[in-house]
């Protein structure tokens, strides 16, 4: 696993355990129907949520005016506070238009902090 500070993106190319196929984004500003999203990348997202869906879903991510649908299903899951979930949730059937427009999405509302 590699860190490119310049892009913000780790580069999960070289990855140990093969689950992921692409580098996930931290974010700022883009929401969904869940909740907060947390990172994003073309197969995925990392979300803040109160309450999951069961079974296969469509969700609507959306931030900085652009908006999608995509379908998926939640992977993981585990508690954050008292009344609500971090979860991990894959896109299904994602076209190569949709994997560009998340891409697009996640690196326009990419998290811009700097960290000392």
């Amino acid at each position: 696993m590699q860190f490119d500070p310049r892009a913000n993106v780790t580069n999960l190319t070289d990855s140990s355990n093969g689950r992921r196929r692409f580098g996930r984004v931290p974010l700022e500003a883009v929401q969904s129907d869940l909740g907060k999203v947390l990172e994003l990348s073309a197969n995925g997202m990392r979300v803040k949520a109160r309450k999951l869906p069961k079974g296969t879903f469509t969700v609507r991510i959306y931030g900085l005016g652009m908006e999608l649908e995509v379908k998926g299903h939640v992977v993981w899951q585990r508690r954050s506070g008292v009344m609500s979930r971090i979860a991990g949730v894959e896109f299904l059937e994602v076209s190569p238009t949709v994997s560009r427009q998340l891409t697009t999405l996640g690196m326009n509302n990419r998290d811009q902090r700097t960290m000392e």
